[in-house]
């Protein structure tokens, strides 16, 4: 029998004053604020990372210095949609 495999999903937009940001990084933070990843958003501002569950902070900027911060907990076998606004 193949053991479970606790996993979870979160993606989103990045978004300016409401747009999607054309150009822009999302990095992954853990509990103790390690950067664990970071990705480029997609022409549409979309970004996605596929996680084990628990409590994630994902932190994001675009090319104009503007920066926004969430915090996500996810569960197992959860997809969760967290846009993220960025701000001066």
């Amino acid at each position: 029998m193949m053991p479970k495999i606790d996993h979870a999903h979160v993606s989103g937009r990045v978004l300016s004053e409401g747009d999607p940001v054309k150009i822009g990084t999302v990095e992954l933070h853990n509990r103790t604020d390690d950067i664990i990843d970071a990705v480029l958003v997609d022409a549409d501002g979309r970004y996605s990372f596929h996680l084990s569950p628990g409590s994630w902070k994902l932190r994001a900027w675009d090319v104009n210095g503007k920066r926004g911060e969430v915090t996500v907990k996810l569960k197992s076998g959860a997809d969760a949609a967290v846009d993220i606004a960025l701000e001066i």
